[in-house]
This record gives structure tokens, sequence and C-alpha cells, in this order.
């Protein structure tokens, strides 16, 4: 019996650190690393290495920040190639930006600077 119990107590914790991970429950401007696609409603704002899941091999390493909801007057910089969240808008770019890659970490050039201004 005891043996249940610590097995149902390490699983019930292990449930709420994968919940707390989750994008669905992450506050405006909060920003996490993602190895693979983009959720809805986050953009991509720097290259950062490379990881190995068994979803996406040697993909990219993603720094993205949930930009909806943040305080007016925020400004980030993104990928040319990330969304631009509604509300927001491109106030100055492209520039230079060899931070910003994808996919199998292949180099973009450019980022936009963005504004919810």
């Amino acid at each position: 019996m005891p043996r249940i119990s610590a097995t149902l107590a390490a699983f019930t914790m292990a449930a709420g650190i994968v919940a707390a991970a989750s994008p669905a429950q992450a506050a405006p401007g909060d920003q996490m690393w993602s190895c693979g696609s983009v959720p809805s409603g986050w953009v991509v704002l720097a290259y950062g290495g490379t990881c190995a899941t068994p979803a996406t091999p040697r993909a990219s390493y993603q720094f993205i920040q949930q930009a909806e909801g943040m305080p007016a007057g925020n400004s980030l910089t993104v990928c040319a190639w990330s969304s631009i969240p509604a509300g927001w808008r491109v106030v100055y770019g492209p520039v230079p930006a060899g931070q910003c890659s994808i996919g199998w970490g292949a180099p973009s050039p450019n980022a936009l600077i963005i504004s919810n201004s």
C-alpha cells in the first residue's frame, strides 16, 4: 500500500509540473524555450541552439514571448518570418539579426521591431 501511495503522489506531482508549463496557462509577457513549432499567440525572439526530441529531432530552440495583452508601449525584436500578433505593428525593419534561425538552424539575416503602442 505505501508503494501505491508513493507512485500516486509522484504521478500527481509530475502532472502538476506538466500542467504548469502549458502554453495555455501562460500569462501575457511570459517567455519560454520551445523545441519545434511556435504556439498560437507567441512570437519568435531569437535562436538559442539545438535540441533533440523524438517529435522534433535536431530542431532549433526558439526563445518566444507571448505578445498579446502586454501593456501598451512595449516593443519586441522578432525574426522576420515570425507572425505579427494582433494589435502589434512593425515600427522598424528589417534589421540584421543573425540570431534568428528556425527548423534545422538555417540563419535568417533579418528581424523586425514591432510595437503595440
